[in-house]
């Protein structure tokens, strides 16, 4: 039978704030290499000759999350399905693929950075609890 631990020998031995706060900064570092990606992907449809619609980058305000929207150059939102999907029908083959590789990688992103951002609220709510 082992010996109980004795109390002062482990006031801190559990408590796991380093490795928290560590995985914290990673995930938020991490948010930072996403947010970058999805700006590319704004950038990348953007420089499309000819272009008729376009990825924008939305934050939204108090939360901060960013995600990746489909709009019309005129300035109107689009929805994929009711916008653009129609719309590639008079566009070459490459370029439809490409679009929808494009929009395949957008929805990707949009949930990674969800994700990702839950994450970070969850650590940091934890480490506060921890505080107390």
């Amino acid at each position: 039978m082992e010996a109980p631990l004795h109390p002062r020998r482990c006031t801190k031995a559990f408590k796991g704030k380093g490795e928290l706060r560590q995985r914290l900064h990673e995930v938020e570092r991490q948010l930072d290499v996403l947010r970058r990606r999805m700006g590319q992907m704004k950038d990348q449809t953007r420089s499309v000759r000819g272009r008729l619609f376009a990825l924008e980058t939305y934050v939204k305000r108090g939360a901060g999350a960013m995600n990746l929207r489909w709009r019309l150059v005129v300035g109107k939102h689009a929805l994929w399905e009711r916008d653009i999907e129609p719309a590639l029908a008079g566009f070459p083959a490459d370029m439809q693929a490409w679009y929808r590789r494009a929009h395949v990688a957008a929805l990707i992103l949009n949930v990674q950075e969800r994700c990702l951002r839950y994450e970070a609220v969850a650590l940091g709510k934890l480490l506060l609890r921890l505080r107390e």
